[in-house]
C-alpha cells in the first residue's frame, strides 16, 4: 500500500507529506492546530486532518496565524 493511499499516518509520514520538521509537527499537535488520534500509545494523523490543516493554513497564510481547532 502506498503512503498516499493510507487513512492514518505516523508523525514521521505526516511531517514528510507536509514538508515540515518533526518538532514543528509535534508543536502543532501540542498547540491543537492539527488533529490527531491515539492508536494504543501511538499518535496518528488522519488524511482528513492533514487536508483540513492545509485548507486552514491556506486561509491563514502562515502557521503562526493559524487558529487552534475547537
Amino acid at each position: 500500500m502506498k503512503t498516499m493511499d493510507k487513512m492514518l499516518y505516523t508523525v514521521l509520514e505526516a511531517k514528510e507529506m507536509l514538508g515540515i520538521g518533526r518538532n514543528r509537527l509535534y508543536g502543532l499537535v501540542k498547540e491543537n492546530k492539527i488533529k490527531t488520534v491515539k492508536v494504543g500509545t501511538h499518535i496518528k494523523i488522519t488524511k482528513e486532518s492533514i487536508d483540513d490543516f492545509m485548507s486552514r493554513l491556506e486561509r491563514a497564510g502562515s502557521i503562526d496565524d493559524l487558529q487552534a481547532i475547537n
